[in-house]
C-alpha cells in the first residue's frame, strides 16, 4: 500500500433520545439509521480508518439521574447503532464529550463493552483518569515506510460539568478526559521525544454550540501547537469552523457534524448549515512520508437535508469559502481555492 487515507468526521448520533420524525413518521423506525448516512458513505467506505466523535452512551438504559438537571440527555441502542457505524467503516471513537456519561456510569461500561463487541476502539473516556488520558494510537505503514500515529481526545473544561454533573474521569473514578492544557502539552512533549518521533493530532471536543471559534480556543490550540502537536482537529460548535496554521501545525476549530438527528438550531443562530469532513492522505515518496489535508464541506442542517447528510453543491461552495475565508484571517487566500473529485467539493492543505 503507497497511500493510506485516514477520514476524520464530527459530532454522531442517531439521535433516539429526540425522537425526530420525518413526513410525520419516527425517523429511525421509519427509515432506519443507515438512511442518515447515505450521502456521505461513499467517503467513509473509501477510507482506511475514520475517527468519529460518538456523542452519545449506547445503552438500553434511558433514565438518567440528570433528568431535570442538564438539557439533553442522550442515549442509543447498543446493538444497532455500533452495527451500523461498523457497516460504514467507522471503526474508531472518541467519547470525550459532553454526552458519554448523560446516562451514568454503568452506562458508561456498557458502552465499552457494546464497542468491544463490535471491534470499535474508543478513546477520550476510561473507568480511571489513566484510562481516559490514554490516546489512540496506530502504526500506518505505506510502502516501506512507517509512521506511528497518536490522537489524543479530551473534553473542555466546563465547571458545571464538574461540579454538578460528575464527567471528568478523576483518579480511580470512571468519565471523560478533561482537556487540561498543561498535562496535555505534557503528553504530546512526551510523545515527540520517542524514536521514531510520532504524529500527535489533538481532537478535542470545545467550544460554543452554532458559533465560531473563541480567542481561548486560539490560545489553547496555540500551546499545543507549541508542545509539539502536529494536526488539531476540533469538534463540539456542530457547525464548521475556521482553521488556522500555528508553526507547521494546523488547527481546525470545529468539524461540525457528521449525522446528528436532532431538530438542529442553525437557523435559530442564524449559523451556518455546514460542517466538514477532513481526510489525510498519507502517501510515500521516494525519500520521506508526505501527508496532505482534504477537508470536504458537507450540509447537516436536517431542516434542509431531510436528516441525510450530503456534499455541498456548486452554489453552496461559493457560501463557505467566503465564510472560511472570515473566519481564517491567518490563513492566505490561496488556501480555499477549490478542488472537486469523486466525493464533492474540497479545499487541500499541505502538512509534510
Amino acid at each position: 500500500m503507497t497511500e493510506y487515507l485516514i477520514t476524520f468526521v464530527g459530532d454522531t448520533s442517531f439521535g433516539e433520545n429526540y425522537r425526530s420524525r420525518l413526513n410525520g413518521e419516527d425517523l429511525i423506525k421509519s427509515k432506519g439509521r443507515a438512511y442518515s448516512l447515505q450521502g456521505v458513505a461513499p467517503l467513509l467506505l473509501a477510507s482506511d480508518l475514520v475517527v468519529a466523535n460518538l456523542e452519545t452512551p449506547l445503552t438500553q438504559q434511558k433514565n438518567s439521574l440528570l433528568e431535570g438537571h442538564k438539557k439533553y440527555i442522550h442515549w442509543s441502542d447498543p446493538v444497532e447503532s455500533p452495527r451500523v457505524l461498523k457497516e460504514h467503516n467507522i471503526s474508531v471513537v472518541s467519547l470525550a464529550n459532553n454526552h458519554t456519561v448523560d446516562c451514568g456510569i454503568q452506562a458508561l461500561a456498557e458502552t465499552f463493552e457494546s464497542l468491544e463487541k463490535n471491534q470499535i476502539k474508543w478513546f477520550g473516556a476510561g473507568l480511571t483518569a489513566l484510562d481516559a488520558q490514554r490516546p489512540y494510537r496506530k502504526k500506518v505503514t505505506v510502502g516501506d515506510k512507517n509512521l506511528p500515529l497518536v490522537v489524543i481526545g479530551a473534553f473542555e473544561y466546563r465547571s458545571v460539568y464538574k461540579h454538578r454533573y460528575g464527567f471528568y474521569a478523576n483518579g480511580d473514578s470512571p468519565g471523560v478526559n478533561r482537556l487540561t492544557i498543561n498535562r496535555i502539552s505534557n503528553q504530546i512533549e512526551r510523545l515527540k521525544s520517542k524514536t521514531p518521533q510520532p504524529f500527535v493530532i489533538v481532537y478535542p471536543h470545545w467550544g460554543e454550540n452554532y458559533d465560531w471559534h473563541s480567542s481561548e480556543q486560539a490560545l489553547q490550540a496555540r500551546t499545543m501547537a507549541e508542545a509539539g502537536a502536529d494536526l488539531i482537529v476540533g469538534h463540539g460548535a456542530h457547525m464548521l469552523g475556521g482553521i488556522e496554521r500555528i508553526g507547521a501545525a494546523w488547527t481546525l476549530y470545529s468539524l461540525g457534524n457528521l449525522v446528528f438527528n436532532s431538530p438542529g438550531g442553525y437557523s435559530k443562530h442564524n449559523a451556518p448549515p455546514y460542517s466538514l469532513i477532513a481526510c489525510m492522505r498519507i502517501k510515500a515518496e521516494a525519500e520521506a512520508i508526505s501527508i496532505e489535508l482534504r477537508l470536504y464541506p458537507i450540509l447537516t442542517d436536517n431542516q434542509l437535508t431531510d436528516f441525510q447528510s450530503r456534499p455541498v453543491n456548486e452554489q453552496e461552495i461559493i457560501e463557505i469559502v467566503q465564510l472560511m475565508q472570515s473566519h481564517s484571517a491567518s490563513v492566505p487566500i490561496e488556501t480555499f481555492g477549490l478542488h472537486h473529485d469523486r466525493f464533492g467539493y474540497y479545499f487541500e492543505i499541505p502538512i509534510w
